[in-house]
């Protein structure tokens, strides 16, 4: 009887190493990260050139008269053609949303830091100029 207990130890040891040692490696492959290239896809010069100019135009409708409203969602609805100018983009939506506060709280010392904020968007980025 005690030589049965002594089989059935040995057999619950090994079976929990076994069990223990494919948990930890099944762990062990969650934590591994798997590491790709970046996929970078070509972007079309014709595109960009109509982003930019399209933007430009929206950024001097607003010194022409159009208000910061109608800009920045003239704005949203362009498309941007690669994630350079993603950063950018979102930063003239957000100015203009904020324009847009300002000019309906007839709040002008925001407006006016907000306009010198777009000028100095206008000089880090010579293609709005």
């Amino acid at each position: 009887m005690l030589f049965f207990g002594f089989i059935i130890v040995i057999v619950i040891c090994v079976f929990l190493f076994y069990f223990i040692q494919h948990r930890l490696s099944t762990l062990n492959t969650f934590e591994k990260k798997e590491i790709t290239t970046p996929v970078t896809h070509l972007v079309n010069p014709q595109l960009v050139a109509q982003y930019k100019k399209n933007v430009k135009e929206e950024v001097e409708s607003y010194d022409l008269g159009a208000t910061a409203k109608e800009v920045r969602d003239n704005l949203v609805a362009i498309t941007v053609p690669s994630s350079e100018y993603k950063d950018i983009h979102l930063d003239l939506v957000i100015l203009f949303d904020k324009l847009d506060l300002a000019e309906r709280n007839k709040d002008n010392n925001e407006k006016n830091k907000l306009i010198i904020q777009l000028k100095d968007l206008k000089n880090k980025n010579s293609w709005l100029q």
